[in-house]
């Protein structure tokens, strides 16, 4: 795998396992006050690659699209916070018994799709299992995205308030989305520790 990052002009900088002949994912970010490149080489086209290689190629990229993911989960928040609605009385019950701190601070908004719309992010969730046609929720801190027609379901509401309270207890974006990224390459989507423990509040509450 080979991940080159450049921008402003400057030449582009190679990292780690040139030679294997992987399919190029490219996408331009605007990430201000500068725009950046960055391409990931993705899919190993070789069958002799080891598992413990790719466990080691996928790690690279999360190190690589972490500080690009934590500036669009922030910005998409913030988008939440503003349009968002409130938690109910009941539901802010319900998300302190899950043990989410500040209940006050969440805001839901209800979308026809689910993000993320930037390629980069779109193609690594989708390589790493947590983002497709099929995603009817995410949580971004304090902001929860529902897709709308199921925007009644409590069981979804109880395990994205399960993940507000993980962003609580980690810290915030980065220290949640390196832990999620990493059980999402080992030992995969849906079977890591994050994910496993909001559905368990799914199970607990509802």
């Amino acid at each position: 795998m080979q991940i080159l990052v450049t921008g402003h002009g400057a030449p582009p900088q190679a990292v780690g396992f040139d030679g294997l002949q992987q399919r190029l994912l490219f996408t331009r970010l605007s990430l201000s006050p500068s725009s950046a490149y960055v391409a990931l080489q993705l899919n190993p086209g070789r069958p002799e690659v080891r598992p413990e290689k790719q466990r080691k190629m996928k790690r690279i990229v999360v190190a690589a699209v972490l500080p690009i993911a934590c500036t669009w989960a922030a910005r998409h928040e913030s988008i939440i916070l503003r349009e968002g609605v409130g938690l109910s009385a009941a539901e802010a019950d319900k998300a302190c018994q899950i043990g989410v701190v500040h209940p006050e601070k969440v805001r839901l908004l209800a979308v026809d799709v689910i993000p993320p719309t930037n390629r980069l992010l779109r193609g690594i969730g989708a390589k790493l299992g947590f983002v497709s046609s099929q995603t009817i929720g995410m949580t971004l801190r304090y902001g929860i995205l529902i897709q709308r027609e199921h925007r009644g379901d409590r069981r979804l509401l109880v395990h994205e308030l399960a993940h507000v309270s993980q962003y609580e207890r980690f810290g915030g974006f980065r220290g949640f989305l390196y832990q999620y990224l990493q059980e999402c390459i080992n030992p995969g989507y849906p079977l890591g520790d994050l994910e496993l423990e909001a559905k368990k509040a799914e199970e607990s509450y509802y």
